[in-house]
């Protein structure tokens, strides 16, 4: 009765760890500080700050990306010259094998961008663009279920209507 118990508890446990593992990337990451890759603006005094608010759903992450000018999120940056756009969506696809997840997107310079973010630990990614030998970090500041939909889930997409 006890070994049936036992391995009752340890199935139920594999099987909310397998579902964790799966789910590790959702909620919101913010950077301490980024300049990996990126170019400055001609007249910037600042430096870049990104924002990743993501779901994880197995293979498949979706999100959308933010770019700031000061680590208080109060100085957005246009994704593009002359738009007031400052979000891209995200349609990533997670490596099991790298423990890596991939996904492109633009920067505020125009430039087509590869990322591949990694799982340092449960607060942490660690994230790479293209080939850029430097590695930046993100921190967590949100779990998934404090994402609101006005907020952190709603992107208009640059060219688009508001």
């Amino acid at each position: 009765m006890r070994a049936a118990l036992l391995a009752s508890a340890l199935l139920v446990g594999g099987t909310l760890q397998g579902c964790d593992s799966e789910r590790f990337l959702s909620g919101q990451w913010f950077t301490s500080q980024t300049e990996a890759g990126f170019e400055k603006k001609p007249n910037a005094t600042t430096q870049r700050w990104i924002e990743l608010n993501l779901g994880h759903y197995g293979e498949d992450v979706v999100g959308i990306i933010r770019f700031y000018g000061d680590q208080n999120r109060t100085i957005t940056e246009e994704c593009a010259s002359g738009s007031k756009c400052t979000c891209q969506q995200i349609d990533g696809h997670y490596d099991l094998d790298a423990e890596t997840v991939y996904f492109r997107f633009v920067d505020c310079d125009g430039k087509s961008r590869t990322a591949a973010v990694t799982r340092v630990s449960s607060d942490e990614l660690s994230w790479r663009i293209d080939d850029v030998p430097q590695i930046d970090r993100f921190r967590r500041t949100k779990s998934e279920n404090q994402l609101t939909i006005d907020r952190d889930k709603a992107c208009t997409q640059c060219g688009s209507s508001s």
